[in-house]
């Protein structure tokens, strides 16, 4: 699956699946919701004028509580670096590896958060 349809692109590496089960909070009679997260390292010709190609780690998180294709929250997480090569896949980022953090609030809307030196977080309906 990828974000612009179709599989994800060619050369494009995905060093995270994730499914997460957020659950309201207690005494709230609200459905669960279903979170998938999927981090792709992308390839892209060198902007910088060095002949290197640049590598860039997109992040994504679908709400599939109803439908798989509906993106509800996007983080560039690194843009930029390479090593002119595709091989070996960079490590994911410390905070992206240790676990995005989810929690419903009593609205029902969901806080998210990538722990981390830049701190990317949001909410959702």
């Amino acid at each position: 699956m990828s974000v612009w349809g179709g599989m994800v692109g060619c050369g494009n590496q995905v060093p995270l699946l994730r499914y997460t089960r957020v659950d309201p909070p207690v005494g709230l009679a609200l459905p669960s919701r279903h979170l998938l997260e999927l981090a792709e390292w992308w390839l892209a010709p060198d902007t910088r004028g060095r002949g290197e190609t640049q590598r860039g780690l997109h992040w994504f998180l679908f709400d599939i509580t109803s439908k798989v294709n509906e993106v509800v929250a996007f983080e560039t997480l690194e843009e930029g670096s390479g090593s002119g090569s595709a091989w070996p896949m960079p490590p994911l980022p410390a905070g992206l590896e240790s676990g995005t953090t989810f929690t419903m609030l009593p609205s029902g809307a969901i806080h998210w958060e990538i722990p981390g030196e830049r701190k990317h977080g949001g909410e959702f309906k």
